[in-house]
């Protein structure tokens, strides 16, 4: 495993791409396209052929783009984990396995499309794809292939409405780079990779700390209108990119709901133009700089269930001794008056009226 990371980590590439999607959507045939530059007399790269599953093993080629050294990854199709079970293929189960992992190793993702699928251009198994894309935090461009096959009002029609189809579909990548392309008839393969160089440098932007902090005074003033209780915006900047990641420092981190942190997300992707990539956002509380949102609910639910909750913990109420004494107070019913009542005492209350 080492070696294979060690293979796969490659310094002098300014940009890694890997081609995902369903199996028999043209990935190859795009690989092979790319590699040879248009030139049909150069030999395929990769087997190409009508029957899905041709290509096993992921096969990484280099080559330049516009003085670009790249590195282009072809991938085995990815099917639903459902008909791998019911083929009980174990190659086939391998094989996704291993292309899911080179996704970690690029840094723009190639999600190709079907255009001639009758059924629907985005299925349930790219919006897996997409799903695992994001959680490798890298960028992504879509690419609708053989749209040479569609009749030009179909065509038309599909172009117009593509983007709001990604937008639903897609909503964690913003407004998603889409391409129609022919990669059969080298048709819209060079703005395919101009998208996706466009994309990489969104991936990597770097920003000051002046220009965050001063579209988060442009929140703050908007966020006036929400509920007190929401957090209190007091600091922000840019940690890391690729993908674009920044920390918040406010109070009352805890209370961030997802819609909350959305917002911000949304604000700091419109502003700075992110789109094609994720974009995360990270609240730390000023006082105890704790992590905001589910992932403080997720981490004390772990620690209660552990049994490893620390009295006083920060960011609780009340200090050690007062929080022991709160605990003893509520140990066992209390009379009548205050005083704790013993196993089976029961203080009888007289009645206020009627005869002595």
């Amino acid at each position: 495993e080492k070696k294979e990371e060690e293979e796969d980590d490659r310094p002098h590439a300014d940009c890694r791409v890997i081609v995902l999607g369903r199996p028999n959507v043209g990935k190859s045939t795009l690989v092979n396209v790319l590699y040879s530059g248009g030139d049909k007399s150069k030999a395929d790269r990769v087997l190409v052929g009508p029957e899905p599953g041709i290509t096993r093993d992921p096969v990484t080629v280099s080559m330049e783009f516009k003085g670009k050294a790249l590195d282009l990854t072809d991938s085995a199709g990815l099917r639903r984990k459902l008909k791998q079970f019911k083929s009980a293929d174990p190659i086939d189960i391998a094989t996704s396995q291993a292309t899911l992992k080179k996704v970690r190793f690029a840094d723009v993702v190639v999600l190709l499309l079907d255009a001639s699928d009758s059924h629907a251009l985005v299925t349930i198994q790219d919006m897996t794809i997409a799903a695992a894309v994001l959680k490798e935090g890298k960028g992504m461009v879509v690419g609708v292939n053989k749209a040479d096959l569609l009749p030009p009002a179909s065509r038309a029609h599909l172009e117009k409405t593509a983007e709001a189809v990604m937008a639903d579909k897609f909503p964690q990548f913003g407004k998603v780079p889409i391409v129609f392309l022919s990669a059969a008839d080298n048709d819209g393969v060079t703005e395919l990779m101009d998208q996706v160089l466009r994309t990489h440098a969104v991936w990597r932007s770097k920003f000051s700390t002046q220009e965050v902090m001063r579209l988060l005074t442009d929140i703050k003033r908007i966020g006036k209108m929400a509920s007190a209780a929401q957090p209190n915006l007091k600091f922000a900047r840019q940690v890391d990119a690729g993908p674009p990641t920044f920390s918040i420092t406010c109070t009352r981190a805890a209370k961030a709901s997802d819609s909350f942190i959305n917002f911000i997300t949304n604000n700091l992707r419109t502003q700075f133009r992110l789109h094609g990539c994720p974009v995360r956002v990270s609240l730390r509380d000023a006082n105890t700089g704790e992590a905001a949102g589910h992932d403080l609910v997720k981490k004390r639910q772990e620690a209660k269930r552990k049994g490893t909750v620390e009295e006083g913990r920060p960011g609780s109420r009340a200090p050690p001794r007062a929080q022991e004494r709160l605990k003893n107070s509520r140990r066992g019913p209390r009379a009548r008056g205050g005083r704790r009542v013993r196993p089976g005492e029961h203080k009888v209350r007289k009645p206020s009226f009627g005869p002595d």
